[in-house]
């Protein structure tokens, strides 16, 4: 098994260029936020506020058990760091992971609650107009999609903070962005190891393969190379040495011994 989590120390220059590439993306959000059109004051007073305050550490633990994960919809949760690879992996970097869990947590429980709201309005249906179960729909699949896309990100995040101190041959498992129920990196993480592995093997072998174009050139006069000798009479006409060369090539092929027989 450790083989395949073999920690590696992290290239000062992958960093930079890592470090680049977000300041890159900064620079492509709008400069000025883009607001929508009012809504009721004594509402926004009442978000503005909740916004505002600070949760104690009781008030979450109590919000993630109203919230709790439903059984049948495991993606909605908080996916853990697979165990093999958690053993190996420095304190500073679960220290990390552990920070982006909690918020992960929280975008997990506000998908929780646009579920629950959804499945009200639906046993509902019959006794409210259809037009306000339409809108509410369409508000609350919007919001659904935003976390959706959050909840996403995070757990690419985590991976992408993860994989510089993998093995290279391995850093791939890292580029899913697809989400997993339970263990960031899925439940059968030693088969897609040797997946990966192999297939890392593939792209090398076929990238230093060597290019028969180039490398078997047309020679006109190689055979002839010996001729501009005063000495060279041309080919030997006794065969005896070009049989025991061959005799020589056939053993060592077999695994056989060259040295003469004692016998």
């Amino acid at each position: 098994m450790a083989e395949y989590f073999v920690v590696v120390d992290v290239d000062d220059q992958q960093i930079v260029n890592e470090s680049e590439d977000f300041l890159s993306l900064l620079t492509t959000l709008p400069s000025v936020n883009e607001y929508g059109p009012s809504m009721d004051t004594a509402i926004a007073s009442r978000f503005e506020s909740i916004l505002k305050q600070d949760s104690s550490k009781e008030d979450v633990e109590l919000l993630l058990k109203k919230l709790a994960v439903p059984i049948n919809c495991k993606l909605m949760g908080t996916p853990k760091v697979n165990p093999e690879l958690w053993a190996q992996l420095s304190q500073k970097t679960r220290l990390k992971d552990v920070k982006l869990q909690s918020v992960q947590k929280m975008i997990s429980r506000s998908l929780v609650a646009y579920a629950k709201l959804t499945e009200l309005l639906m046993t509902n249906s019959r006794s409210l107009p259809t037009d306000f179960v339409k809108s509410s729909l369409e508000y609350l699949v919007s919001g659904t999609n935003a976390a959706a896309a959050a909840q996403k990100d995070l757990a690419f995040e985590r991976k992408m903070a993860i994989k510089p101190f993998l093995n290279p041959d391995f850093s791939a498992i890292c580029a899913d962005h697809s989400l997993q129920p339970e263990l960031l990196f899925g439940e059968n993480l030693v088969d897609t190891l040797k997946a990966t592995k192999a297939t890392s093997n593939v792209v090398k072998s076929v990238s230093s393969r060597p290019n028969n174009k180039s490398d078997h050139r047309f020679a006109p006069y190689q055979n002839n190379r010996n001729r501009g000798n005063l000495n060279w009479r041309g080919r030997s006409r006794f065969r005896g040495g070009g049989q025991q060369h061959r005799g020589a090539h056939r053993s060592s092929m077999l695994g056989l011994n060259n040295e003469k027989s004692t016998r």
